[in-house]
């Protein structure tokens, strides 16, 4: 079984945003971290070691930031990491990175990641999918229902899904392990609960 991985959104009592995280889109000429092939070595070297990234809390937050955030510069906690890797997932590519708080100066680390490889595992047939332009399912298909043809993983733990880049899932033992962890700021949702807008 395999389940979407995302991050919770912590919203205050008057449901304003608990923290910005002021994380761009480009790092080192890197736009593109969804694509499932290694940063090519040119573009590597330009990787500054630790990668910085600020963030702003307000109302007082000082709960946890989300351990995964997937939207942009794809990033993770070191916490995450560390179980994700200690569990058998083989195929990220990391960078160092440092999360400092605006207001504090106080730092968290984290590391920015790169998942290797795309699974072609969607169930063109039992899902409920718009693509662009009726075109064959690619990168940017809009899910309004996945369905997941488990035959195609084939024994990997975590990875992206080819015909939409930004639906990240993992195996059933990973989540597993990041919730015996107790990982608070991370969410995992069925695929056939899963609406990718």
């Amino acid at each position: 079984m395999y389940y979407v991985i995302d991050s919770k959104t912590v919203i205050l009592d008057d449901q304003s945003a608990a923290f910005t995280i002021n994380n761009n889109f480009k790092l080192a000429g890197i736009r593109l971290w969804k694509t499932g092939k290694p940063i090519a070595v040119s573009k590597k070297d330009n990787i500054p070691n630790p990668v910085t990234i600020d963030f702003d809390v307000y109302q007082g937050y000082n709960g946890e930031l989300p351990h995964i955030r997937d939207l942009g510069i794809t990033m993770m906690s070191q916490t995450l990491v560390d179980i994700l890797i200690s569990a058998g997932v083989d195929n990220l590519e990391l960078f160092p990175a440092i999360l400092k708080n605006n207001q504090t100066g106080q730092t968290l680390p984290y590391q920015i990641f790169n998942v290797i490889g795309l699974v072609s595992a969607m169930d063109l047939q039992a899902s409920d999918y718009e693509t662009y332009k009726n075109t064959a399912p690619k990168g940017d298909t809009i899910i309004h229902q996945l369905v997941l043809d488990e035959s195609r993983i084939q024994d990997v733990l975590l990875f992206r899904l080819a015909e939409n880049v930004s639906t990240l899932l993992v195996h059933e033992c990973i989540k597993n392990k990041i919730e015996e962890a107790g990982l608070q700021g991370v969410k995992f949702i069925r695929p056939e609960e899963y609406s990718q807008i």
